[in-house]
């Protein structure tokens, strides 16, 4: 019979994958704090995400002394933007690694290796639908500069957003690092940086303003917080248990399931991760791009 206060190999696995699904979770909620009103919705796996977009026609009718504003007629298209399915990662530790490095660090290397890719992807591929806006000036001024193109880019957002007749607390926006950094100069700012991401409070009519290199130089990017939404697939709703495969979870919102083995065949420590994530914009045309002559 085993000793009572053996540490037995399901013990170190439990500890390994309680820590990485709590950081993961802690670090997503971090990520809505500080991306601000953002909404988060639970869908199936293999939903259709679709965004939309409002052609607002404004009331040009007079209206008469006592007599009731009528609102702007509002019609909304829908557009397709990609599916929401399962993303299955896995990082392996081999025998050599943990025998030159120790298992305690190989394994924090390794953990943090898979942290920083799953919230970078998620990161980048928002960006990337960021981009995808269709809110643009309709202005032919050329907008010459950094400044210029931000309060262009923040009144955009606003007038739209009236125009929709939709109410926001706050608007983020999203520029190239080294565009911020040649305007800001020699400036005191205080930044300050969560999931990855590098931000500025309060900056020029923006909440936060995200400097980032996966935005290229020349460009400027807006919304309201109020509509983004984090998409993601409860990962207990599969089957997957049926079928012999053990994760663990936080068993709340289980937006990330992970299992931690051994795989003998190979000689190597395996985190497997399963996710299903993914941010967007409910209204493609609530997200103003604005282009600006570089260097300027």
């Amino acid at each position: 019979m085993a000793a009572e206060k053996l540490v037995k190999t399901a013990d170190l696995t439990a500890v390994r994958e309680v820590d990485f699904v709590s950081r993961f979770t802690k670090d997503v909620k971090l990520l809505r704090d500080v991306l601000g009103s953002i909404r988060l919705e639970k869908q199936a796996a293999g939903t259709v995400i679709k965004t939309k977009s409002a052609v607002v026609t404004l009331n040009e009718e007079t209206v008469g002394e006592g007599e009731e504003i009528p609102y702007n007629q509002v019609k909304y298209e829908e557009k397709d933007v990609g599916k929401l399915d399962f993303d299955k990662q896995s990082v392996g530790i081999t025998f050599e690694a943990i025998a030159n490095h120790g298992y305690e660090a190989a394994v924090q290397q390794a953990d943090d290796d898979m942290l920083y890719r799953l919230e970078s992807k998620l990161t980048s591929n928002f960006i990337k639908f960021l981009l995808t806006g269709t809110l643009k000036t309709m202005d032919e001024t050329e907008i010459n500069d950094f400044q210029m193109a931000l309060a262009e880019t923040l009144g955009l957002v606003q007038g739209k957003w009236e125009d929709m007749n939709k109410g926001y607390s706050q608007i983020i926006g999203f520029c190239n690092v080294q565009d911020a950094y040649r305007y800001l100069g020699a400036a005191n700012i205080t930044t300050q940086t969560q999931f990855g991401m590098t931000y500025i409070e309060n900056f020029i009519g923006y909440s936060k303003l995200f400097l980032t290199s996966k935005i290229k130089s020349g460009k400027v990017v807006a919304t309201p917080a109020e509509n983004i939404i984090l998409s993601y697939i409860d990962a207990t709703d599969s089957d997957f248990y049926k079928a012999g495969f053990e994760f663990r979870t936080d068993g709340e919102r289980n937006l990330i399931a992970v299992h931690v083995g051994g795989n003998h065949r190979t000689m190597v420590s395996e985190l497997t991760t399963v996710t299903g994530l993914k941010l967007w914009g409910e209204y493609l045309d609530g997200i103003a791009v604005t282009d600006f002559k570089k260097g300027a």
